[in-house]
């Protein structure tokens, strides 16, 4: 006879606890912005893409050409802003990131 569904072990029981979730230090991860190419059939679009790590964080509406650079700081700066809390949590110095695409600090401010 086959046992029931007691009778099998998968290995799980209450004592079982997730480990604690630490923080990563600042510093630890990049935001890294992407004016990713999508080939198409005859033609081809880009788009402005932000990511830290396998996080996707943003992405901007597909164009038919290639994004500016002054474009791309600008909609970087904004991503930075509207998702500061976050890249903190995944490890990335967000003031140090937001320099470095030309933003100003009081920016940041809440």
């Amino acid at each position: 006879m086959i046992g029931g569904a007691g009778d099998i072990d998968f290995g799980l029981s209450s004592d079982d606890e997730d480990p604690p979730e630490t923080l990563p230090t600042p510093g630890s991860a990049h935001l890294v912005i992407e004016d990713k190419c999508d080939a198409l059939f005859f033609s081809a679009e880009w788009s402005i893409l932000a990511t830290v790590g396998k996080h996707v964080l943003a992405k901007s509406t597909p164009r038919g050409s290639t994004h500016m650079g002054p474009f791309i700081k600008r909609w970087t700066r904004q991503v930075i802003r509207s998702n500061k809390a976050r890249l903190r949590r995944l490890g990335v110095d967000v003031e140090a990131t937001y320099l470095s695409w030309g933003g100003v600090l009081e920016d940041l401010d809440d």
